[in-house]
């Protein structure tokens, strides 16, 4: 995995991110075991930057991504939201 640093913060991003939208319904609609299964992969890959907001589900993808999150100690990446 490649990663960029953001600004000047020095965190490090991975280049590809995980989207948690609603479009593909896997971290709104689908079973808790898909839903960790594909966190869990994504993470083996390297990647850290993970794109959720409250629209998304109504804050069910950012409740079941912290569900699944809980259990890892990796460091991860969240970008802020402008509204």
């Amino acid at each position: 995995m490649q990663y960029r640093t953001v600004g000047k913060t020095g965190i490090k991003a991975s280049e590809i991110g995980f989207g948690c939208g609603n479009n593909a319904v896997l971290m709104v609609k689908a079973p808790y075991e898909d839903q960790r299964e594909a966190v869990r992969h994504a993470l083996d890959l390297g990647i850290n930057f993970f794109d959720t907001a409250f629209a998304y589900g109504l804050g069910k993808s950012e409740e079941n991504l912290g569900r699944i999150l809980t259990i890892s100690a990796q460091t991860l990446w969240f970008p802020p939201r402008f509204d």
